[in-house]
């Protein structure tokens, strides 16, 4: 199962597609004192993507249903099994940011990046004192994949480091974006392509310690 967020969010969604909207916005004081509850939409886009359900203003109703985690949501088609030639490895990273071998490997292990770090950003924000509410929320995260990407961690790029960055966007009740910030993160951890094909749940395991970490910085950031 997944959940996933219907965001309705008109004025929003064009701000994501003007340029000089995608720098970083600190959170006003003011907009601060006004958010209690929260939402996490688990429909992760890739940047520069409209969010999906734009409409008039944040609603926040959860729908949940069942998942095939296919990655359809990436447009990549990545349901099929793991066949990884030597071609394969070559590939280079899907938008030179995303890792199409990464998402098959994550597929694999039933994981959708969107979902794996809108699960870790609720936990942090209930245990920093929001109450995360998907149906009258005062305002709503959502997360645009800049990059998940295996950066080489020896000369010969045998071994590589998984690699996640997002941009955060708050968006109020009104439908405005009051917060962005972009955060990424690097794996300790460095295996080669067979290991972690071999193994998709230490692959899912280590984008999960990742995503904890960057929604902790996240939540430290709204919360200053």
């Amino acid at each position: 199962m997944k959940l996933r967020i219907e965001l309705h969010i008109t004025l929003a969604a064009i701000a994501l597609l003007i340029p000089g909207c995608a720098s970083d916005l600190k959170l006003s004081s003011r907009d601060r004192a006004a958010i209690h509850r929260v939402a996490v939409d688990h429909a992760m886009s890739i940047t520069g993507e409209e969010p999906r359900g734009a409409g008039s203003r944040v609603a926040g109703n959860v729908l949940q249903q069942g998942a095939s985690y296919g990655l359809g949501f990436l447009g990549l088609g990545l349901a099929g099994g793991l066949a990884m030639g030597a071609a394969d490895l070559a590939q280079p990273a899907k938008n030179g940011e995303i890792s199409a071998m990464a998402l098959r490997i994550l597929a694999e292990a039933h994981t959708e990046p969107g979902a794996l770090l809108a699960v870790r950003m609720e936990r942090e924000l209930a245990r920093s004192g929001f109450i995360v509410d998907s149906k009258a929320p005062d305002a709503a995260f959502h997360f645009e994949l800049e990059k998940l990407a295996m950066v080489p961690a020896d000369d010969l790029k045998l071994r590589r480091r998984p690699e996640l960055g997002v941009r955060a966007t708050l968006i109020g009740g009104k439908g405005n974006i009051v917060w962005r910030r972009r955060a990424s993160a690097v794996s300790a951890t460095a295996l080669t392509w067979q290991d972690y094909s071999s193994q998709p749940r230490r692959l899912r395991a280590d984008f999960e310690q990742l995503a904890a970490r960057i929604a902790t910085e996240l939540v430290a950031e709204i919360k200053r």
